[in-house]
């Protein structure tokens, strides 16, 4: 998972959303796809904000599989 500073930066109702509930978040997505993982770190930016206004944010996410 990668994702520019416009997501850790993302200032909500109770300040700046920070790396530890994005760490939070993606300790429990094992076993979900990259788009799954992605669209929800979305859906907790968009509740985080809130409706305000944002920085740029991009995020990309790549699942390995096993040989």
């Amino acid at each position: 998972m990668f994702y520019t500073d416009g997501a850790t930066e993302a200032r909500g109702a109770a300040g700046l959303l920070g790396v530890e509930p994005l760490a939070e978040l993606l300790a429990d997505c094992e076993d979900m796809s990259a788009q799954a993982v992605t669209e929800r770190l979305l859906q907790c930016l968009d509740e985080h904000l809130d409706g305000r206004p944002h920085d740029d944010i991009a995020i990309v996410a790549v699942r390995a599989e096993a040989a």
